[in-house]
């Protein structure tokens, strides 16, 4: 047999391992155990031996977990076998091969892999990453980089930071995007409990030296900033903070205590009394510090006083006993025209109906009712106008003043009938002129009959 010779003096075999049980022609040689299985005496556990022929690895170790087994029938070692310390006794072991490309398992696609069950298989994990978006224990989501559901009924915090180095922060939530939209640093939202949901919650617990801050909210920007914001959006109960250190309590109010911004609840020390009725407006009754109800109301479209408002009326005032309304002007003498006690304009633009600048309806009184009633007094070297109507620039006609009883047609004239100046419309007759009576007769021959001054009569 030829040899060679190794520096040192060591003469060995050519191309003969020095230690041929880990080293053998094929598995099948590696599978037979001889006369009686006693080669498997040769193997200590944990040994690994190579097939030359597949160029495969074979792990000699006990029976159990997963993984291909050489051997058709497993070995079992006989009763009170002890090794170098190691006990065999009836222990059974097998072949395993050992993957030369890596481990053992399979998974599913974007699922990052974990060692389940042992540690010699791979398996899916609870982490999905499909190179735009990670989810834990979800599938991916699209607009989110990263998201953390837990499972159902168990009682887990989804994220939980915490950090050990003063000056740190356990989770830190940043946008710096730059467009229209909003950029949210940290957004918290919660459902479906019973009990509370919290979208945001923080707790700050500290030494006896040193401050505790449940959340902090930091916001930098050229336009609006808003350091925290709150919105509750649904519920039978929605309150859009909670905020409890100790000092919280109803009607409390949370006042800053500092030039920092820090606040407590406090009770007010000052403030307004009272309660009232939707829509009507407040006034100090009974006294100077206690809110009420007075007697106007008003629902967005439209005021009532001293009643409900009326839908086709800005303002309605309901008088009862008293007079609706009265205003007072008290002019002054640096006044370029005269002042009005009301000044009444329509400037409707609709053809199909008529602007009335003041509108007086009367109605219900058995002894007068007027609809409008204008009186003035003055000093007496002024004029004393009760009812005056300007008309001008109406391209249909213009008309100081239009007065409708029944008894108006055209040609008539306005006649009293009573000595207050009570009048109708009615035609002129002698009864009611004095003048001259007689007969004339004119240049073309006709005779002309006047009765107190009246024109009676005209004949050829």
């Amino acid at each position: 047999m030829s040899a060679n010779n190794i520096p040192a003096g060591l003469k060995v075999p050519t191309q003969t391992p020095l230690d041929a049980k880990v080293h053998v022609a094929s598995q099948a040689v590696l599978s037979n155990l001889g006369t009686s299985n006693n080669l498997a005496f040769t193997y200590y556990e944990g040994m690994i031996v190579y097939c030359v022929a597949e160029k495969t690895r074979w792990e000699w170790r006990e029976v159990g977990g997963t993984g291909t087994k050489l051997l058709v029938t497993d070995f079992t070692y006989p009763n009170n076998l002890v090794v170098d310390g190691v006990t065999y006794s009836n222990r059974i072991f097998n072949f395993y091969q050992i993957s030369v490309q890596g481990p053992l398992g399979s998974g599913t696609l974007n699922y990052v892999s974990k060692w389940t069950p042992d540690g010699n298989t791979l398996g899916n994990s609870q982490i999905q990453d499909n190179g735009n978006s990670v989810s834990v224990n979800s599938s991916l989501n699209a607009d989110r980089r990263l998201s953390i559901i837990t499972s159902a009924g168990t009682p887990q915090t989804a994220v939980y930071g915490e950090t050990v180095t003063s000056g740190q922060i356990g989770v830190v939530g940043s946008n710096i995007g730059a467009g229209a939209g909003s950029n949210t640093g940290v957004y918290g939202t919660a459902q479906g409990s019973t009990d509370y949901n919290y979208g945001v919650s923080g707790s700050g617990v500290s030494t006896s030296t040193a401050t505790g801050i449940g959340v902090t909210g930091d916001a930098y920007g050229t336009g609006l900033s808003i350091g925290i914001r709150a919105n509750a959006i649904s519920g039978s109960q929605k309150y859009a903070a909670q905020l409890m250190d100790g000092t919280e309590g109803i009607g409390k109010v949370l006042t800053c205590v500092g030039s920092q911004g820090k606040a407590n609840w406090v009770t007010p020390t000052t403030g307004v009394a009272g309660s009232g009725t939707t829509n009507y407006v407040a006034r100090w009754t009974p006294n100077g510090t206690t809110l009420g109800i007075g007697l106007i109301q008003d629902d967005i479209t439209s005021i009532g006083v001293n009643q409900s408002p009326l839908p086709n009326f800005r303002m309605s005032v309901s008088g009862v006993t008293l007079n609706g309304i009265y205003t007072q002007t008290n002019a002054v003498a640096t006044l370029s025209s005269g002042a009005f006690g009301i000044n009444a304009v329509s400037n409707g633009v609709s053809a199909l109906g008529e602007n009335v600048g003041v509108f007086g309806n009367a109605a219900s009184n058995t002894n007068v009712n007027y609809g409008v009633y204008g009186g003035c007094s003055g000093t007496t070297t002024g004029k004393n106008i009760g009812l005056r109507g300007v008309a001008s620039s109406g391209a249909a006609g213009n008309y100081a003043i239009q007065l409708q009883d029944g008894t108006q047609a055209a040609g008539k004239f306005l006649k009293s009938i009573t000595n207050n100046g009570e009048a109708n419309w009615a035609n002129i007759t002698s009864s009611d002129t004095t003048g001259a009576t007689g007969s004339f007769t004119s240049q073309d021959g006709k005779t002309i009959t006047v009765t107190n001054g009246l024109i009676t009569g005209i004949t050829p």
